[in-house]
C-alpha cells in the first residue's frame, strides 16, 4: 500500500524523490490527504448546495455577516499545543471556538450556515497558495483545504440529517429535554463521522515504513490522535446549548454566551502560547545541557561533535528547518521541514558576520532580492582568536514565526558551544608534539582566553574597566558580561578551585550553565545558582567546586541584585569618608559541592560616582619576594586612594600596585580585576 502511494506521488509530483526522508514522508502524506479527501469534499459541496436554501441567507444576511466576523475572531484566537509524536515531530492538538458558533447557527438556520465556514476555508487556501514559496507549501495547502472542506460539510449534513430522523426540527426548538436529546445525539455523530473521515491520515502516519513510528512512541501518537480528535466532542455540545438559549431567550441572551466564549478563547490563546513557550524553552535547555556534558566528555580532537551535534542539536529546535555549516562547506546538520535547502548565497554573507540576525517574514534578505515567506534566523560562529565567523547556524520557522527571535538566546549558546569545541580541536592539533603537561595548561589556557568576553559593553551613565592578566599556569578564573532582557546586564567573576585543563573544562561547563540559567531567571541570582549548582552535580563527577560572584545591575536605578559563592567579597567604595566601604560578602557556599545548598539574593544601589571592584584571589593573595601577601587591606588602600579617579585609573592603579609588590617573584595564579563605576553626574562612561 505504502509502494502504491509512493508511484502516486511520484506521479503527482515528480520532485518527491528529491526530498529528504522526514520531507519525501510528509509529501506523500499530503498527496494521499488530498487524493483520498478530495472525492469527500466534492461530494460534501454538491450536498450542501442542494440543502442551501437561498432565501434564509438573504432573510438572514445581517445575523450572517455578524456570524462571520465571529468566526474570523475566533480564527484568530486560535489555541494549540505540541505534542511530540517522534524525535523532532511535533503534532498540534487545539483549534477554535468556531465549532461551537457554527454548530449552534446549522441547529438554528439550517445546513445554510455551513458556507460560512467553508467559503472562509477556501479563501483562506487561496491566500496561503498565493504567498507560498514552493510546491510543499501549495501541496500542503490542497491537502488542509480537502481534508477541512470534506470535514466542515460531511459529516455535519449527515448529522443534520440523522437529527431530523430522530425527531429534531429546524430551529431547534428550545431546551426542554425532548427537544434537546436528537441534537445531543446528532451532535456525538458528527464527532465520530469526522474522527472516522480523517482516521485514514492518521492510520497513514503510524503504519509508514518511513516515518518509523517506533513502538515506544505509539502511544504518545495515540494519545495525541484521541486528544485532537475528541476535542470537538468537548465544545461542540455547547453549541446545542448556544442554539437552544438563542431560541427561548433571544439574540442579546445569545450575545452574552458569544461574549464568554470570546473570553475564554481569549485566555486559551494566552496560555497555549505560554505552554509552547515554555514546552520549546525546556526543550532548548535540556537539548543544550546534554550537548554541553557530551562535548566535554568528548574526544578533544573534535572527532565525535558531528555525531554529538546530531544527536542534540537537530532536535533542539521545534518545528524549525536547522542547518549548521562549518565553512567553506561542511554541512554539520540539516533538518528539513518543508523548506528549501539554504542557499550558498546565505552562508556567503553569513561569513561575512559577526552578530546574530533575525529577519521577519516579508523582510528582504540581504543575499536576496526577494521577501521571506518565513522567519529567519542567522548566528555565526566566530573563531573566537580573530572573532570571524568559521560557520553558521540557520533557522527557519512558519509555525507562530512572530516568536522566532525566542530562540535566539539557545542559537547563540549552540553556535558559542561549537565554537568552543572547535577551537578546542584546533588546539589539541596543534599541541600533540607537547609534552602532556605543558599541552594540557596551553589548552586550558586558550579555552579560558576564548571563552573572555573581547570588551566590556557600552552602559550610558556607567564605566566598565575588566582584564585578566594570566599566569603561566591556566586556572579557572573568569570574567563575563552578559546582557539581559530590561537594558539590565550581569556581572560575572569566578575561580575554580583547580588548575589546567580540567579546571578550564569545569569552568566552560559553569560557565555555559550559568549563561543559559541567566535568561532563564533574569532577576534572581540565587535561582540561577541553584539551577547551575543541580546541574555543575548531575553532569560531573570532579572533586572541583567554583566560587561564584554573580551581580544583576540595573543601569537606570543603580540597583545591583547580586549573589556570592564563597567568592571574595567584592567592594563597594561609597560617597564620603575612607571608611565608607561596603563588603558584597557570601550568600551561600560555593557551587559544585552539596545539592541542597541554597543561596540569597542580595541588593545594593550604586550612587552616582560610587564604585565596585570584583577580583578573584590572584590579586590579595599575589606574593613579593618574600612571600607576604599583597591583602585585602592593600587592596583597599589604592582602590581609596584613587576612588575620585575613573574606572580605567583605578583599575590601572591597582594593577600597578599588585605588578610593583609581586616584583620578580614568581607568579602562581591569575590577577582577576573588573571595576564597574556610576558616573559621577549620570553621564556616559567609557568602557573596554
Amino acid at each position: 500500500m505504502e509502494g502504491r502511494l509512493y508511484s502516486l506521488a511520484r506521479w503527482l509530483r515528480p520532485d518527491v524523490e528529491s526530498l529528504p526522508a522526514d520531507a519525501r514522508e510528509i509529501a506523500v502524506a499530503d498527496v494521499f490527504g488530498f487524493v483520498y479527501t478530495l472525492p469527500l469534499a466534492l461530494v460534501g459541496l454538491v450536498w450542501l448546495s442542494r440543502v442551501t436554501i437561498l432565501d434564509v441567507a438573504l432573510h438572514e444576511w445581517p445575523t450572517f455577516l455578524g456570524l462571520l466576523v465571529l468566526v474570523y475572531v475566533f480564527r484568530k484566537l486560535d489555541f494549540q499545543f505540541f505534542v511530540e509524536v517522534k524525535e523532532g515531530t511535533f503534532g498540534g492538538i487545539g483549534g477554535t471556538l468556531e465549532l461551537v458558533l457554527v454548530w449552534a447557527a446549522a441547529l438554528v438556520f439550517g445546513p445554510t450556515t455551513l458556507w460560512l465556514v467553508v467559503l472562509w476555508r477556501i479563501a483562506s487556501a487561496l491566500r496561503r497558495w498565493v504567498r507560498a514559496d514552493g510546491a510543499d507549501i501549495r501541496w500542503q495547502a490542497l491537502r488542509a483545504l480537502s481534508m477541512s472542506v470534506a470535514e466542515d460539510t460531511l459529516p455535519p449534513l449527515a448529522a443534520l440529517a440523522l437529527y431530523r430522523m430522530w425527531g429534531g426540527v429546524i430551529p431547534l426548538p428550545g431546551l426542554w429535554l425532548r427537544a434537546v436529546r436528537p441534537a445531543f445525539y446528532a451532535t456525538l455523530a458528527k464527532v465520530a463521522l469526522a474522527t472516522l473521515l480523517n482516521a485514514p491520515y492518521f492510520v497513514y502516519f503510524a503504519r509508514s515504513r518511513t516515518f518509523r513510528l517506533a513502538p515506544l512512541r505509539r502511544s504518545p501518537f495515540a494519545r495525541f490522535w484521541a486528544s485532537s480528535s475528541s476535542w470537538p466532542l468537548i465544545v461542540e455540545p455547547f453549541g446545542v446549548l448556544a442554539a437552544g438559549i438563542y431560541i427561548q431567550d433571544g439574540l442579546w441572551a445569545s450575545l452574552f454566551l458569544v461574549a464568554g466564549a470570546v473570553l475564554a478563547s481569549v485566555l486559551a490563546h494566552a496560555l497555549s502560547r505560554s505552554v509552547e513557550h515554555a514546552q520549546h524553552r525546556s526543550r532548548e535547555l535540556e537539548r543544550l545541557e546534554n550537548l554541553s556534558r557530551e562535548i566535554i566528555k568528548a574526544p578533544p580532537d573534535a572527532t565525535t561533535l558531528v555525531q554529538i551535534l546530531e544527536r542534540h542539536a537537530s532536535t533542539m529546535f521545534a518545528l524549525c528547518q536547522l542547518e549548521i555549516r562549518i565553512f567553506p562547506d561542511q554541512v554539520v546538520v540539516r533538518r528539513q521541514y518543508r523548506d528549501r535547502p539554504v542557499p550558498d548565497e546565505a552562508w556567503e554573507w553569513m561569513g561575512t558576520q559577526t552578530r546574530a540576525r533575525v529577519f521577519r517574514p516579508g523582510e528582504r534578505l540581504p543575499w536576496s532580492e526577494e521577501p521571506t515567506p518565513v522567519a529567519v534566523l542567522m548566528v555565526p560562529i566566530l573563531n573566537t582568536e580573530r572573532s570571524e565567523a568559521t560557520g553558521g547556524i540557520s533557522l527557519r520557522r512558519r509555525q507562530n514565526p512572530e516568536r522566532a527571535a525566542e530562540m535566539l538566546p539557545a542559537a547563540q549558546s549552540l553556535a558559542a558551544q561549537i565554537a568552543s569545541a572547535l577551537d578546542a580541536a584546533k588546539l589539541h592539533s596543534k599541541l600533540l608534539e607537547h609534552e602532556r603537561v605543558e599541552k594540557e595548561l596551553a589548552v586550558a589556557a586558550e579555552i579560558q582566553a576564548s571563552l573572555m568576553p573581547r570588551r566590556a559593553p557600552d552602559i550610558p551613565g556607567w564605566q566598565v574597566k575588566a582584564m585578566i592578566d594570566s599566569a603561566r599556569e591556566a586556572s579557572g578564573d573568569f570574567i563575563d558580561i552578559i546582557p539581559l532582557p530590561d537594558h539590565k546586564w550581569a556581572f560575572l567573576v569566578a575561580d575554580v578551585s583547580g588548575k589546567g585543563l580540567p579546571a578550564a573544562l569545569y569552568m566552560a561547563l559553569a560557565r555555559t550553565l550559568i549563561r543559559t540559567f541567566a535568561f532563564e531567571y533574569p532577576d534572581d541570582p540565587h535561582e540561577v545558582f541553584a539551577a547551575t549548582n543541580r546541574r555543575i552535580l548531575d553532569d560531573t563527577d570532579d572533586d572541583l567546586y567554583v566560587t561564584v560572584f554573580y551581580g544583576v545591575l540595573d543601569p537606570g536605578t543603580g540597583v545591583l541584585r547580586y549573589a556570592n559563592a564563597g567568592h571574595n567579597p567584592p567592594y563597594l567604595l561609597r560617597n564620603g569618608g575612607s571608611a565608607d566601604v561596603d563588603e558584597l560578602t557570601g550568600t551561600g557556599i560555593p557551587l559544585g559541592m552539596l545539592r541542597e545548598a541554597s543561596w540569597e539574593t542580595g541588593r545594593v544601589e550604586i550612587a552616582h560616582g560610587e564604585a565596585a571592584v570584583m577580583y578573584t584571589d590572584g590579586v590579595t593573595e599575589a606574593q613579593n619576594p618574600d612571600e607576604e601577601f599583597f591583602g585585602e587591606d592593600r587592596l583597599l588602600e589604592h582602590a581609596r586612594a584613587n576612588r575620585e579617579g575613573s574606572a580605567l585609573e583605578m583599575r590601572d592603579v591597582i594593577f600597578g600596585a599588585v605588578q610593583e609588590f609581586i616584583g620578580d617573584a614568581p607568579k602562581f595564579d591569575d590577577i582577576t580585576l573588573a571595576v564597574v563605576k556610576r558616573d559621577p553626574r549620570g553621564n556616559g562612561g567609557e568602557t573596554s
